[in-house]
């Protein structure tokens, strides 16, 4: 995830909290990421996050033994970071339609 998010000329300026993020294990197999504006994420997952602007990289995975969407966003106040959250993927397969549950979520410098 650091990765995605924060370069090496970042990495100096990141504050201890931020580096002592939760790990978020990804599927190795075929990725899902999307780099770019506007990547497909599921509706209920969008619903559980709450914010209307599209997202700018998200992949489907596993945390902490479930599965999961992590979906990055802009910050909604500082164009310098990103906001990154980890949702249940459970609502995807939900009938009817739930809302999707943010199990995680972090800010990160703008990489």
């Amino acid at each position: 995830m650091h990765s995605l998010l924060a370069s090496d000329a970042t990495a100096s300026t990141v504050s201890p909290q931020e580096k002592r993020a939760p790990s978020v294990h990804m599927d190795s197999g075929p990725t899902t990421l999307k780099n770019g504006l506007d990547v497909a994420v599921p509706s209920c997952v969008e619903k559980g996050i709450g914010r209307a602007e599209g997202a700018i990289a998200a992949q489907k995975g596993t945390y902490k033994g479930s599965d999961a969407f992590l979906v990055v966003l802009p910050h909604p106040t500082d164009s310098t970071r990103v906001q990154a959250y980890v949702v249940d993927a459970a609502c995807v397969h939900s009938t009817p339609s739930t809302r999707g549950k943010v199990l995680l979520t972090h800010v990160y410098p703008r990489g």
